[in-house]
């Protein structure tokens, strides 16, 4: 009985160190007022040669992740993604499955902003992830589409390492209030002209 008694304690002090191993991070609850979204719009899109584009958004998904897969013991960190469907920027298909924005957990207790920007043809390569304090530290500016005036828009640029693609975006604009609202390529430029749910 000793024997028994003595086993369950040492497994339980063993996984309570084991727990204690790793750690767990949240997002902010505040920080959730960051995504504009509800996650069943659908965002239509025209560009300067007349062509449309549309993403339909798929909801919101919120989870835990590894920041490490070899890891005996890795730490998790909470993602809350606003999932779509929206066109390939090198094929005439759509693609399922995809993320538009997304608040991750850091471990600097901050919230990291990403965006994954694709239009038809269009493609921002540039890493966009901010932490919160560097993507409130970009200025607001004013954007102007088809006599609506937005005045709390950020304008992301890209560096020039994929300038030599046809399908390079050179900079998206994101208003903190609307989302995504378009982007500039060389020689065409895509703004959100509809916003609605079906």
């Amino acid at each position: 009985m000793k024997n028994t008694t003595l086993s369950f304690f040492l497994t339980l002090v063993f996984s309570i160190f084991l727990l204690g191993c790793s750690s767990r991070y949240s997002i902010n609850k505040v920080d959730y007022k960051l995504n504009p979204y509800t996650g069943n719009e659908i965002l239509v899109f025209e560009s300067s040669k007349n062509n449309r584009d549309t993403i339909f958004l798929k909801g919101v998904e919120n989870f835990y992740v590894r920041n490490d897969p070899l890891a005996f013991f890795p730490d998790k960190y909470e993602l809350y993604e606003v999932r779509c469907t929206r066109s390939d920027p090198n094929y005439d298909r759509y693609l399922d499955g995809k993320m538009l924005f997304a608040l991750g957990a850091t471990s600097k207790e901050e919230t990291r902003l990403r965006f994954e920007i694709l239009l038809k043809g269009s493609w921002y390569y540039t890493p966009s992830s901010f932490l919160k304090h560097e993507f409130d530290s970009i200025p607001n500016q004013k954007l102007v589409i088809n006599q609506t005036e937005y005045d709390d828009v950020k304008i992301i640029l890209a560096d020039d390492n994929y300038e030599h693609r046809d399908n390079y975006v050179k900079q998206f604009y994101w208003s903190v209030s609307k989302g995504f609202l378009g982007l500039d390529k060389k020689d065409e430029q895509w703004r959100l002209v509809k916003i609605y749910v079906p």
